[in-house]
């Protein structure tokens, strides 16, 4: 009998956890988010888990062919624990290390992107040589601000 697996990742964006999500395909339609915990859908109903960003399992299983919801709780210091039901971290598609990586990795970029926005900056995501996702951030073009009054000099001459 499977089990849901807990796991702590050092995310606590919920907007880039959001776009990583979709980054990673998943529907956009299918993400729901909620200020308090709400319980997940899982194949046991002996063990209770909540969370605030949830993935719901579509009917018929048209998404991923899983079984049960998974699902994000922000914990006291305000991380997000995943929660992911056992088969679901091995089943095809599976919601393995490999994925959670790769969500975590969409996760940071997203902050990076805008953290380089909230200090003025464009960022701009590229991958290097190795495949490696690269946020670079781009100085805005500056203008000097425009005033509404002219300001004109005179020079004084002396007679």
């Amino acid at each position: 009998m499977s089990h849901t697996l807990t796991m702590e990742a050092k995310v606590s964006n919920k907007e880039a956890l959001i776009t990583a999500l979709k980054r990673m395909g998943v529907p956009e339609n299918l993400i729901e988010v909620h200020d308090k915990p709400v319980r997940l859908r899982t194949y046991h109903t002996e063990e209770i888990k909540h969370a605030h960003i949830i993935v719901r399992r579509p009917l018929a299983g048209r998404f991923s062919g899983r079984n049960s919801d998974i699902g994000w709780e922000i914990t006291d210091e305000g991380l997000f624990t995943a929660h992911i039901d056992e088969y679901d971290y091995s089943g095809t598609p599976c919601y393995n290390g490999n994925w959670q990586n790769k969500l975590y990795t969409y996760c940071l970029v997203e902050t990076a992107k805008k953290e380089c926005e909230l200090k003025g900056y464009t960022p701009v995501e590229s991958l290097d040589s190795t495949g490696r996702i690269v946020v670079s951030a781009i100085a805005k073009k500056f203008e000097a601000p425009k005033s509404k009054y002219a300001i004109q000099i005179k020079s004084a001459t002396s007679k």
